[in-house]
């Protein structure tokens, strides 16, 4: 199984990777959306995990994930998708 965890600060989850590369579960990590992007051109995922609110381009993105995610409904239909947020209050989409 081949995760893409799309995080901009992935020293936050050191222990959750560790723990599925320990479930032979192998863990691609993106900081932005392009990476994503450029990586599920290029391999075969069977999971993305996201943050909703992230850095791109050097700028605090809300909804990056939902961003992300709109562009892979067409191109990757049929990818589970997963959002981890920290926050209490997130908007409903």
């Amino acid at each position: 199984m081949q995760i893409l965890r799309v995080n901009d600060y992935p020293e936050n989850n050191a222990f959750m990777v560790e723990r599925l590369n320990s479930e032979c579960i192998d863990v691609v990590i993106c900081k932005t959306s392009q990476e994503a992007l450029s990586d599920l051109a290029r391999m075969k995922f069977d999971l993305c995990i996201s943050d909703i609110e992230r850095l791109e381009e050097g700028r605090e993105v809300a909804d990056a994930g939902m961003r992300l995610l709109e562009k892979l409904k067409s191109d990757s239909p049929d990818l589970p998708f997963v959002f981890f947020t920290s926050s209490r209050s997130i908007a409903r989409y």
